[in-house]
């Protein structure tokens, strides 16, 4: 797997573009790009990638960090939840990291 991405913290948000790739596995290169807005210890944001098992995904994503913990809920694939009639995948995910 190869991986590059690059982040840059502004006052008020965030943004991170990269891609990677997976050798030998069907698998086209993926290019991605994620936006997060900060508001105290709360992170709003979405992201766009395009490529990779599939051909485009859209996400969601919202978290409380603070200095020793940080705790997330989001999907990387809104559209599959919003059009589930038309559009196949779906997904879901919890993160939870401490800090020390």
């Amino acid at each position: 797997t190869l991986q590059a991405s690059i982040y840059q913290q502004f006052a008020r948000y965030d943004v991170q573009l990269g891609m990677n790739h997976r050798f030998f596995a069907s698998y086209s290169p993926f290019f991605f790009t994620r936006v997060r807005y900060r508001t105290g210890n709360w992170r709003l944001g979405g992201n766009l990638g395009l490529g990779g098992y599939g051909t485009w995904q859209t996400g969601l994503e919202a978290a409380y960090e603070s200095e020793v913990i940080c705790v997330s809920v989001g999907t990387r694939n809104a559209e599959g939840l919003a059009f589930w009639q038309r559009l196949g995948g779906s997904s879901a995910f919890v993160r939870l990291a401490f800090f020390w």
